[in-house]
């Protein structure tokens, strides 16, 4: 049975009110004439009656509808990241309580992957644990960061201000509002974000854990549901179909099975730009010395007058055959990505013969390393010299360099390591190896056979030009781990600028980062808290204009519930396909 479309509910409406006042002019005309005629029909008074009440019987008709069909109308949200979140809280209705069943997310993991504060479930893999894993469950990979609020969106702008101070609401530090660097660990990402989970249920929405979307529901060229089956351990897993009146699809960068679903589904899929590399790890004391000089001593491990240095470089290369004279917006860049200071290297594979990694932080801070990523730009005319086509080849142009990666581990998720004295200088680094924080173990390898040789290139003279701004940073200390593939999302799924809706299929809502419209966390909640609002406008329950709830939002930290129903966090919309 087709989704009813809300602008047809509209036009009911319109409709109804039309029919109400004609049906009273004609009520009471009839009444008018019983009154005044000398020996009137008794039937003219009833009549009369009957085309009074009629409208009021219809406008009650109406009204109930409209609770219902706010009440009972399911909109679903695929995904738990931020933007899931966001997404999710904006879609409810704004002058009803928060209804049950109205939202339900749907996600690959549980809850529990999330649970310990050191991470073990994703840093030690025993067993079948591979499922467990850092890019996926609630909060999505976000949640295994540093936890980085920085962006490059406007950090001083009203969506973003109304972001953190969601963030300070649900238990993060206040001084995430000044910071110029604003961070909180994931071990502050954690409870955060089972603040916000608990916040969502007590509201009255669904969350599915252990839930993986495998199939579109499609009548009409319009979504109006998913399939789903059990994503945990059992042996035997039944599907169902969910109907729902909307779809978000908020997942995550990784969702390679999800993007393969949709291109079956002929939806409109265009390949992006993204950047691959190496992780650089160095003692973080090396990183404090060379940043602070003389005050490299006050840093104390994040406890001491100094915070712990960080660092951000980027550099414009050229390929050989490219024209030295080219202008930088032409050229490749290769700049650090995600850099972790007191940090460690963790793992972020979805595939046992695949192998990436990330960088994560806690609060403190306080380890003794320091590593970042050191990432080209890739486009399609790199896909083009591995035959690699279509709108899916930037995700096979990620799988055949961590494919590559796990074969130079030696399998177990080992990580392949080289000095970055030996990679400049292309040879096998000996051992004993320096110190690495990856707790899954490390095997010397030929990292500069790794990548093709213009992403080598652009890898060693960017490394040249960062040691001129940071003497010390090429050091027999320094240790590149590989790979790092996954920056951003090798896919854009286009959608409206307006509705926020799917421009190839009607009903689906692509949302954040796995849509390719948002890069970090803040970015992601900013993408879903505008698709939020898209989809409530989209379904008459939100009238007003977004800057009105936004204004409310970045004056206080606690916000009236009333204003929205529910403010500004993402909303977990009704479903996950996975992350």
């Amino acid at each position: 049975m087709p989704v009813p479309d809300p602008q047809a509910g509209r036009a009911f409406i319109c409709l109804i009110t039309l029919f109400l006042f004609l049906s009273i002019a004609v009520g009471g005309g009839c009444l008018i004439a019983y009154t005044i005629l000398p020996y009137p029909p008794i039937w003219l008074s009833y009549l009369g009656i009957f085309f009074v009440c009629l409208p009021w019987f219809f406008w009650i008709l109406t009204f109930v509808y409209r609770i219902i069909s706010r009440t009972f109308g399911f909109r679903m949200v695929i995904g738990s990241g931020g933007n899931d979140n966001t997404a999710s809280r904006e879609t409810m209705p704004s002058d009803l309580d928060p209804p049950e069943k109205s939202l339900e997310p749907l996600d690959n993991d549980d809850p529990e992957d999330i649970a310990h504060p050191q991470g073990q479930v994703l840093v030690s893999m025993e067993g079948n644990q591979s499922k467990k894993r850092m890019s996926t469950s609630s909060g999505g990979a976000g949640t295994w960061s540093d936890g980085k609020l920085v962006t490059r969106i406007g950090k001083n702008s009203a969506t973003v201000l109304a972001v953190l101070k969601t963030l300070v609401r649900f238990g993060a530090p206040d001084n995430i509002l000044v910071n110029g660097k604003p961070h909180l660990g994931t071990d502050k990402l954690i409870p955060l974000l089972r603040n916000f989970r608990h916040y969502l249920q007590s509201a009255g929405v669904n969350i599915k854990f252990g839930t993986r979307v495998d199939d579109l529901l499609v009548e009409d060229s319009r979504v109006v549901g998913v399939r789903v089956s059990d994503s945990t351990d059992k042996l035997q897993s039944s599907s169902k179909d969910l109907k729902f009146d909307a779809v978000v699809l908020a997942v995550g960068h990784s969702a390679r099975d999800t993007y393969e679903m949709l291109l079956s589904r002929n939806v409109e899929l265009t390949p992006k730009d993204f950047a691959v590399g190496l992780r650089v790890e160095h003692p973080q004391e090396l990183i404090n010395s060379i940043q602070y000089s003389d005050l490299a001593g006050e840093v104390r491990k994040g406890r001491g007058k100094v915070p712990v240095a960080d660092y951000k470089v980027v550099q414009y290369v050229n390929d050989k055959d490219e024209d030295l004279s080219q202008s930088s917006s032409s050229k490749r860049s290769c700049y650090s990505f995600c850099m972790c200071p007191g940090g460690q290297v963790v793992l972020t594979s979805t595939n046992p013969n695949e192998l990436c990694i990330n960088g994560m932080s806690f609060s403190r801070r306080s380890s003794k390393w320091a590593n970042a990523a050191l990432v080209v730009t890739v486009s399609a005319k790199d896909f083009d010299l591995l035959n690699l086509t279509g709108p899916l080849a930037g995700i096979e142009f990620q799988r055949e360099f961590e494919r590559r990666a796990a074969i130079m581990g030696g399998g177990d998720f080992t990580v392949p390591v080289q000095r970055v004295t030996d990679f400049l200088q292309s040879k096998l680094s000996e051992t004993p190896l320096p110190s690495s924080s990856y707790r899954l173990g490390v095997k010397s390898a030929k990292l500069h056979e790794l990548f093709p040789a213009h992403i080598t290139d652009s890898l060693r003279q960017s490394l040249s030009m960062f040691e001129k701004e940071l003497p010390g940073f090429i050091s027999e200390e320094a240790l590149l781990h590989g790979v790092e593939t996954r920056t951003s999302s090798p896919v854009r799924i286009p959608r409206s600028n307006e509705t926020y809706q799917s421009t190839s299929l009607k009903g689906l809502y692509p949302v954040g980062e796995g849509a390719g419209y948002a890069g970090g966390i803040v970015s992601a909640a900013v993408d879903g808290m505008f698709s939020g609002f898209a989809v409530a406008k989209n379904f008459d329950l939100f009238d007003g204009a977004i800057e009105s709830v936004i204004g409310k939002a970045q004056a206080f930290v606690e916000v009236e519930e009333h204003q929205w129903g529910l403010l500004l966090p993402p909303v977990f919309a009704v479903s996950k396909l996975k992350n």
